[in-house]
């Protein structure tokens, strides 16, 4: 017979080995406005839900987070008008943190989706296991508390030694803890395989690329057996395959060639985004941390490789645009696509920023810029996601859509509504089911040229 302390070892392993798949999903995801909120926010709020206002220090101690991660958190909670600041009558160097209205209904939704994901989970264990299993919970919690009230009451709240949480995790969760990062990480084998997504290892290990998406978290708000990963990303010779997290457990999607219209890749400072514009007006999206931006280049000029037809040779021709030394951001683009080859690329429309123009708001802007440039097989658009922006803002974005020719189906031109000096037209490109739209301020009578005669070369 196996000693009590060798069954509890055992019996911890395997109740957290189940944690991250079961109750993680439940206790610990939830979406407010279409953003999903860290599991560290969401701890955060439950707690004043159940605790009522309390005091950084209090929380920190509470939820054994560290201050500088929780200060993160409550700053981010603040700015979703979840929670607000009052004083704190007893320390006037502190503050108090509170549920607001829009707090407390998003709390009393969180609580009511863990009730009845914990009823439906644990219903069929039956009354009397019910029973067993709330018992011995409660026994595990009333033992740590005392844990930490011992911890807190030996230690002052600099020095006190943390809870060994690391330990406690089991090696699969260590490893996994350990080589967690903000940059993407290719799933070699099915230990690499984040646990929420292990069901899709066998179908996609022979991917030509097989990714796994870490969260968008601070490595301190996280410890082993959390949901590390937002998503998985598997690009065949057939398609690709994005599966991700969401309130309800994992979402998928999987989308053959044939129904992909165009690719896109867009990057604000270190935030990217990966596009597929499918044909059907939707889009697959991947984010990452622009650390991993080669790897997605890669992704990119695959998938272009399998979207792209037969070379479209035209007789119209342009005159020469010329990028100068001034003009910076799309020099440098320009030079990194004619690189990566699939040319060669002629700048067909060009437009530097720092134009005046009207913003959409209707005030004085200047604008961020646009560069066209066409190849036998297909058209690239560089842009700087929005067209205009306030004078003197910086302005980091970057976005770069590849549209081959192969599924280009229409191309018209949205005239400036008033026709004043400043607006924007928009160029509208048809792939099917998807619309992709450039604003220009300036007509881009040659582009608009050269792209119907691409259309009708296929005709």
């Amino acid at each position: 017979m196996a000693a009590p302390v060798t069954r509890l070892d055992r019996s911890v392993a395997e109740f957290m080995r189940h944690v991250p798949v079961h109750l993680a999903p439940i206790l610990l995801r939830a979406e407010y406005r279409g953003r999903l909120l860290p599991e560290s926010e969401v701890m955060v709020v439950m707690m004043l839900a159940e605790d009522g206002p309390l005091s950084p220090t209090a929380i920190s101690r509470g939820l054994n987070m560290q201050k500088g991660s929780l200060t993160s958190v409550l700053k981010r909670l603040e700015g979703l008008d979840l929670i607000r600041r009052r004083d704190n009558p007893e320390d006037d160097r502190s503050y108090i943190a509170q549920l607001t209205r829009e707090g407390e209904d998003f709390a009393r939704q969180v609580e009511a989706q863990r009730r009845n994901g914990l009823h439906a989970l644990f219903g069929p264990m039956g009354a009397r296991n019910s029973r067993a299993a709330i018992t011995g919970l409660d026994t595990i919690s009333a033992h740590f508390r005392k844990l930490e009230e011992k911890t807190m009451t030996n230690h002052d709240d600099q020095t006190h030694a943390s809870l060994n949480w690391y330990h406690a995790a089991t090696p699969e969760d260590r490893r996994e803890y350990d080589g967690f990062g903000p940059w993407l990480s290719e799933v070699k084998s099915e230990a690499d395989m984040p646990p929420r997504f292990l069901a899709f290892y066998g179908e996609h290990k022979d991917a030509k690329f097989l990714f796994k998406v870490p969260r968008n978290a601070d490595r301190r708000q996280l410890r082993p057996g959390m949901d590390l990963y937002d998503a998985v990303l598997a690009v065949h010779d057939h398609g690709i395959f994005i599966a991700k997290l969401d309130a309800g457990g994992v979402s998928t999607r999987q989308s053959n060639w044939d129904h992909i219209a165009a690719i896109g890749n867009f990057g604000d400072r270190l935030q990217g985004i990966w596009s597929a514009y499918l044909k059907d007006g939707s889009r697959a999206n991947v984010t990452f941390n622009k650390v991993s931006s080669e790897m997605m280049d890669e992704v990119t000029d695959f998938a272009r490789g399998h979207l792209v037809g037969p070379a479209r040779e035209v007789a119209t021709t342009t005159d020469p645009i010329e990028i100068t030394d001034s003009d910076l951001f799309f020099g440098s683009a320009l030079l990194e696509i004619r690189r990566r080859g699939r040319g060669p690329f002629t700048p067909i429309h060009f437009e530097p920023q720092g134009k005046p123009c009207m913003g959409a708001d209707g005030k004085k802007a200047e604008t961020t810029g646009v560069l066209l440039l066409d190849s036998p097989e297909e058209l690239v658009i560089v842009n700087r996601d929005k067209p205009s922006h306030r004078r003197g803002e910086a302005w980091h974005a970057s976005n770069d859509i590849f549209v081959p020719y192969e599924h280009l189906t229409h191309v018209s031109l949205i005239p400036a509504a008033n026709g004043t000096t400043g607006e924007f037209h928009t160029l509208v490109l048809r792939l099917d089911g998807q619309a992709i739209e450039q604003p220009c301020l300036t007509v881009p009578e040659a582009a608009i040229k050269i792209l119907q005669e691409r259309i009708g070369h296929a005709e």
